[in-house]
C-alpha cells in the first residue's frame, strides 16, 4: 500500500491528467485529490498519522455531498500573511465556472446525442424502412460522437481538478469553501461558452490551428517587430477580449511586457490550466525571440481534442467530423514559468514572466485614474465589433494609451453575431453560433438566453458601423491612422477546413496613433 508522508514525492498531474494523487509546489504546500476518502483506499494509498503534532488537520470541503473531496496536506509552512490576504477573485464565478466545466459531457451529451437518438426512434415509427437503412450510419456516428464527447471531456475535467488544485496551494481553501456551489446553476449560455472554450483549443493551442490564427496574429506581430526593436521588455501592451490568450503569450516569449484581460472566468480559468503545462520534449521546443513566427513544438503528448464532433452539416465524409488533434502543441509554462495567482490584485490574476491574465471588464476597469496613460500598445483582435457602442471602446483605448501609443487592430464587423454570424437565426450548426456568442460573452460579460431562446429578443441595439466610418471616427477622437488594409488572407472562427461550408471572415486591419493634446 502506497503512504503519503512529509517526504513523498508526490509529482504534478502530467498533461494527461486524471492522476489521483498530485502536488503544487511553492509555499511548500502538499495537495490531494481524490473523488472521496474511501477511493483513496481503493487506489492503495494510506493517509498520514494527523495526530502528529507536526501535521495538520485534515482539511475537506465542508458539504460532503460534493462530486470531488478535497485534502489538504501539510500546509504548516504556510505563513499567515498568506491566509488572510483577499485577492478580490469573485468565488462564486469560480465555482459556476467549474460548475459548467464539470458538467460538460452530461449537458453536450443532451443537447447533441440525445435528440438525435429520439429523432432516430420516431423514424422507426414513421418510415421504418428509411430508420433500418440508417441504423448502421448513425451506430457508426454514435459510437464515435461518445468517444469524441468523452475525450474532450478529459480536458474539460483537467481544467477542474487543475483550477481546485491551484487555488488550493494558495491556502485559499476557506474562501472557497465559502462558495462550494455556486449561487446558482451554470446558465445555457455558460454551457455554450464552455463548449466553445474546448473548441477553441484548436484555434490558440494545436498545430492544426496555427493557419487560422496566424491570419489574425501575424500583422499583430509585424506591426510591434516594425516599431519596437529594442528593449521590448518595457514595451507595456494591453489585449482586451484575450481569450484563451495565444496571441498575448507569443508577444510575451518574444519579450513584450503584456497585460490580458478577459471577463468570462471561464475562458480565464481555462487560459490558466493551459499556461501551465509543461513542454515533455523541450530540447526540441525552442521559442522564437524574434517576431518571424510561433514557438513550435512535435511533442505528442497532451489531450486528444475532437474540434468539430458536435458539427452534423457540411462533412464530405464522416471521418471529417471526427477529426482530432493533440492540445497544447507547445509547453508554455517551460518558457515563461507556470503563473502564479498574484495576491496583491483586487481581481483575479494570473501572472507568468512578461505576461498577466486579469478578469476586468474593459471599458469599466480601464477607465480609471491608475490606468491613464499605461500602455505603449492596445491590440484588439477580433474585438471591437463586441461593443455596444464603439465610441466606449475607442475612448478607452485613448484613455490607456500614452501619447504616442500605438492601437493595433485586426478582425471583421459583425456587429450583431448573435443574429447575424455565419449560421445566423441557428441556421447550419449551432457550434457557429455558440463560437460567436462565446466571443461577446468573453468580451463584454453579457450573458443572453439560451440557444432555444427568442434569437429576436437575443438582439441587441448597437451602433453598427463600416469600416470607412471606424476609420473617419478614429480620426475625430484623437488617433492618427498610419495605417489601414483589407488583408488579403480571410480566416475563420474556429472553422473546420475541410468543411463544405467555408465561413470566412475578410479582416480589416489598421494602426492608429495616440495624438498629443494640443496645448
Amino acid at each position: 500500500m502506497t503512504s503519503i508522508d512529509d517526504s513523498s514525492d508526490l509529482r504534478p498531474a502530467s498533461a494527461s491528467h486524471h492522476n489521483s494523487v498530485c502536488s503544487v509546489t511553492g509555499y511548500k504546500s502538499k495537495v490531494l485529490i481524490s473523488k472521496s476518502y474511501e477511493h483513496l483506499k481503493c487506489l492503495g494509498i494510506s493517509l498520514p498519522n494527523f495526530s502528529s503534532p507536526k501535521r495538520h488537520p485534515l482539511k475537506t470541503l465542508r458539504n460532503p455531498t460534493l462530486p470531488t473531496t478535497i485534502l489538504t496536506i501539510y500546509n504548516s509552512t504556510m505563513t499567515k500573511e498568506y491566509q488572510h490576504r483577499n485577492p478580490g477573485i469573485q468565488w462564486d464565478e469560480v465555482s459556476c465556472a467549474l460548475a459548467a466545466f464539470t458538467s460538460y459531457h452530461d449537458m453536450t451529451t443532451k443537447h447533441f446525442l440525445e435528440p438525435r437518438n429520439a429523432l432516430l426512434d420516431i423514424l422507426k415509427k414513421e418510415d421504418p424502412k428509411a430508420a433500418e437503412l440508417m441504423r448502421p450510419f448513425w451506430d457508426q456516428k454514435e459510437t464515435s460522437l461518445k468517444k469524441a464527447l468523452l475525450s474532450n471531456d478529459q480536458l474539460a475535467q483537467a481544467i477542474v481538478s487543475f483550477s481546485q488544485t491551484f487555488f488550493l496551494s494558495y491556502n485559499l481553501d476557506t474562501d472557497y469553501k465559502t462558495y462550494p456551489i455556486p449561487s446558482s446553476a451554470p446558465s445555457p449560455t455558460d454551457h455554450a461558452v464552455v463548449r466553445s472554450t474546448i473548441r477553441q483549443f484548436w484555434r490558440d493551442w494545436s498545430c492544426e490551428g496555427k493557419t487560422e490564427r496566424s491570419a489574425c496574429h501575424a500583422p499583430v506581430r509585424e506591426d510591434l517587430e516594425s516599431h519596437y526593436q529594442d528593449n521590448r521588455e518595457q514595451v507595456r501592451i494591453l489585449i482586451p477580449g484575450a481569450g484563451l490568450t495565444r496571441l498575448g503569450y507569443d508577444l510575451a516569449v518574444a519579450g513584450f511586457s503584456v497585460d490580458a484581460i478577459d471577463v468570462s472566468y471561464i475562458q480565464l480559468l481555462a487560459t490558466n490550466f493551459v499556461l501551465s503545462q509543461k513542454d515533455g520534449k523541450q530540447e526540441t521546443s525552442r521559442p522564437d525571440p524574434n517576431l518571424t513566427g510561433e514557438v513550435e513544438n512535435g511533442d505528442p503528448d497532451g489531450f486528444t481534442l475532437y474540434p468539430f464532433a458536435t458539427q452534423f452539416s457540411s462533412h464530405l465524409q464522416l471521418s471529417d467530423q471526427f477529426a482530432h488533434v493533440k492540445v497544447p502543441d507547445l509547453g508554455p509554462a517551460s518558457f515563461l514559468g507556470p503563473p502564479h495567482l498574484d495576491l496583491e490584485a483586487d481581481t483575479l490574476t494570473f501572472s507568468a514572466k512578461g505576461l498577466s491574465l486579469s478578469a476586468k471588464d474593459f471599458t469599466k476597469d480601464l477607465n480609471t485614474a491608475q490606468t491613464a496613460g499605461t500602455y505603449d500598445t492596445v491590440a484588439t483582435v477580433f474585438f471591437i465589433d463586441t461593443a455596444k457602442n464603439f465610441f466606449d471602446y475607442a475612448r478607452t483605448v485613448h484613455h490607456v494609451l500614452k501619447d504616442g501609443g500605438l492601437w493595433i487592430n485586426v478582425g471583421p464587423l459583425l456587429w450583431n453575431c448573435y443574429e447575424l454570424g455565419p449560421g445566423g437565426r441557428r441556421e447550419g450548426d449551432v457550434d457557429t453560433d455558440e463560437d460567436n456568442r462565446s466571443r461577446v460573452e468573453s468580451a463584454t460579460g453579457g450573458k443572453k438566453g439560451g440557444l432555444d431562446s427568442d434569437v429576436g429578443g437575443d438582439w441587441d441595439p448597437k451602433i453598427e458601423l463600416s469600416n470607412e466610418e471606424v476609420l473617419a471616427l478614429l480620426v475625430g477622437m484623437g488617433f492618427e491612422v498610419t495605417k489601414q488594409e483589407i488583408l488579403k488572407e480571410e480566416a475563420g472562427y474556429i472553422q473546420d477546413p475541410e468543411s463544405m461550408l467555408q465561413a470566412k471572415y475578410r479582416l480589416a486591419h489598421w494602426v492608429a496613433r495616440k495624438l498629443p493634446k494640443e496645448d
